[in-house]
């Protein structure tokens, strides 16, 4: 697993990737987010790793909620004209140290742009590998 502060995630863009997520987003946005949220919360518990799942939002500012009530678990909103894209580029670009920023995204262009500004891109692939890992620690620790 990679070295990491700080996990960022492309979050409607994940969830358009694994159908049993995506299913909800017509008719349930906060269950397709809520099922995103559980499957990485390993990674949050087991590595103590800030987990912020960023998407497109609809209010005048940015918004979060801690849908976990801790303060290294959110949600984070983008303002009605700024993309989630853009919140994640400001926050990897503004990180006190990028390379311990990962950013989990199918979109290439945002990849790229992270990339270039010294944070880690992992793909969906790696991200369930990690959560996989995590999971299985996770169970050996509590039996």
């Amino acid at each position: 697993m990679p070295h990491c502060d700080h996990l960022l995630l492309d979050g409607y863009n994940l969830i358009h990737a694994v159908p049993e997520w995506k299913q909800y987003l017509s008719s349930d946005q906060e269950r397709s987010r809520e099922l995103l949220a559980a499957w990485v919360r390993s990674i949050h518990d087991m590595d103590a790793v800030r987990t912020t799942l960023v998407f497109d939002g609809k209010g005048a500012d940015l918004s979060i909620e801690r849908p976990f009530k801790e303060h290294t678990f959110s949600y984070v909103f983008s303002p009605s004209g700024v993309t989630a894209d853009t919140v994640i580029e400001q926050l990897a670009g503004k990180a006190g140290n990028p390379d311990a920023v990962v950013v989990t995204t199918n979109d290439r262009v945002l990849q790229h742009t992270v990339l270039a500004s010294g944070a880690q891109v992992m793909s969906l692939s790696e991200l369930e590998s990690w959560v996989q890992s995590c999971e299985q620690r996770m169970k050996r620790h509590l039996s």
